[in-house]
């Protein structure tokens, strides 16, 4: 009954996972579009002196951790996916996390996380195309723009990588899960050999 709980418990927590990740991406597009037009309007004065292309850049003060945390997401969903493989999918009767990962060795891949990678690489660039576009950058300073430019580029880049490497971590779950069963087993097997009840910790 623990172990019928927990599985439970688990595919709850992983669809609650999957429904967050696209919630992520639906709040990350709707906010930065709102913030997009209201840097639109507040330089939409036809005068380049008074445009403030900073605020174009505002945007990806939620792009980015938003992109952090769904990588965080993606990676929870890989764990969770990964140990309901190992310990509750191996009988006949529970068996999706694993049925699902020989279905995906069997077929053409999928590249769904292009798509979600692709939305928060598109925002990223959209902001940073209409930062460099608008504005008369006579008033910047190169080394300032160039230090803002960087600083900007760089963080997006590293959360982009971040969030596509992540899509690639079930293997290391799974290999991480398997591990962890293995040494349960042989500890088991050794507090058996002692005379150890099953579920004590042998003395110190």
């Amino acid at each position: 009954m623990i172990t019928s709980d927990e599985y439970k418990a688990l595919r709850d927590d992983l669809l609650h996972v999957l429904k967050s990740r696209d919630q992520f991406v639906l709040s990350t597009i709707v906010v930065t579009a709102a913030i997009l037009g209201w840097a639109f309007t507040n330089n939409n004065t036809g005068n380049n002196d008074t445009c403030i292309p900073y605020l174009f850049l505002l945007p990806l003060a939620v792009i980015i951790p938003n992109t952090f945390f769904y990588a965080a997401q993606v990676r929870t969903g890989k764990k969770i996916g990964a140990y309901l493989h190992v310990f509750h999918e191996s009988d006949e009767c529970l068996g999706w996390e694993r049925r699902q990962r020989l279905l995906k060795d069997t077929k053409p891949p999928e590249y769904l996380h292009i798509w979600y990678t692709s939305s928060f690489t598109a925002l990223g660039l959209i902001c940073i195309l209409l930062f460099i576009m608008k504005g008369n950058y006579i008033q910047i300073p190169g080394f300032i723009f160039g230090i803002i430019f960087g600083l900007v580029l760089a963080l997006l880049c590293w959360a982009l990588i971040t969030l596509w490497l992540s899509f690639n971590q079930y293997p290391q779950y799974l290999k991480a899960w398997k591990s962890v069963k293995n040494i349960e087993q042989e500890l088991k097997e050794k507090n058996k050999l002692n005379g150890i009840p099953d579920g004590q910790q042998p003395p110190k």
